[in-house]
């Protein structure tokens, strides 16, 4: 991808900056940030090449983020992505994201972190320009789906959906709904808590060319034991997975039918 196009999709998802905000000129001013740095680390990015659609192309890459260590496993497959960007830390996602993006053939993205106690760093912080694996995976896809997960005790089967794309927020609330019926799944944007909504400019969500879904799942959504052994795989409820596979089609419906 030329740097032409990188400035170019760059003016497309930093034109999505919260219209609510208070000050305009900031809004301003970041909008022209982000354009120059991810015009400026085009220039410099060395891609991998990318095969045709279908093509399952797998990279891994470690890469330090604020200080931490992240193994970043990227493996490319359709334009709609799959992405869990705490994967070491909110158990049950990284499982969730390979699993659904093999049923779905979308192309997935999840951060781990190999060695020591998992560090949580905000989504908007995650949106590095020096992580590779990030750049090539905003690079292929055009709608995300972004799996994250929430402790809230007042919400114990209440499934978040946030992001800039409402449209693709209440198609994954439709399937859920129908195969996950346990759990309220809430795409009304103010029924969602101010920090699940998912709406930072820089959260990698935001970043493709149609944006995407933040879904935020609780404990009981995302493993089916909760008392497992440190470093043990998660088991994710058939269900829930079942549901987001079928979101995951139908968002890849609606990105075709646009």
């Amino acid at each position: 991808m030329q740097a032409d196009d990188w400035a170019g999709r760059a003016d497309d998802w930093a034109g999505r900056v919260d219209g609510r905000a208070d000050d305009e000129a900031e809004r301003a001013g970041e909008r022209a940030g982000i354009r120059a740095r991810w015009a400026e680390e085009a220039v410099r990015a060395v891609r991998t090449p990318q095969g045709d659609r279908g093509e399952r192309v797998e990279r891994v890459e470690r890469v330090v983020i604020e200080g931490v260590e992240f193994l970043a496993t990227l493996t490319l497959r359709s334009d709609v992505g799959v992405l869990a960007l705490h994967g070491g830390r909110e158990g049950g996602t990284a499982e969730l994201a390979r699993e659904v993006a093999a049923r779905t053939d979308a192309t997935c993205l999840v951060f781990t972190q190999p060695e020591g106690d998992p560090v949580h760093i905000p989504s908007h912080r995650m949106s590095v320009p020096h992580c590779e694996t990030l750049r090539d995976f905003l690079a292929r896809v055009a709608l995300v789906v972004s799996l994250h997960g929430h402790l809230r005790p007042d919400a114990s089967r209440s499934i978040f959906l946030g992001g800039t794309d409402r449209a693709a927020a209440r198609a994954m609330a439709g399937a859920l709904a129908q195969l996950a019926p346990s759990f309220e799944a809430v795409a009304e944007p103010d029924a969602v808590p101010s920090g699940l909504r998912g709406l930072n400019p820089r959260n990698p969500v935001n970043l493709t060319r149609a944006g995407g879904v933040q879904v935020e799942l609780p404990l009981a959504a995302r493993t089916a034991r909760p008392d497992r052994v440190r470093g043990a795989p998660e088991a994710p409820p058939p269900r829930v997975t079942a549901a987001l596979t079928d979101g995951v089609r139908r968002l890849g419906v609606l990105r075709h039918s646009r």
